[in-house]
């Protein structure tokens, strides 16, 4: 498989898991809505949560968005 599909996978896998994984934290295990947990908090949870998942996923499928 060449770069960029290996880069699309690892944008496309690491906003849905972000998105997914923040959506549960919030509604879920803190059983609150968006307006009262706030969007900027969301939003920030959110990219913290994907950079995680983009960091690892970039190592494991071998993208070298970040480099040696």
């Amino acid at each position: 498989m060449t770069l960029n599909p290996r880069r699309i996978l690892v944008w496309s896998i690491s906003i849905l898991l972000g998105t997914a994984l923040s959506s549960l934290i919030v509604f879920v295990m803190f059983a609150t809505t968006l307006p009262k947990y706030g969007v900027p908090n969301f939003v920030m949870l959110l990219l913290s949560i994907g950079a995680f998942f983009w960091i690892w996923l970039d190592l494991f499928l071998g993208s070298d968005m970040m480099g040696k």
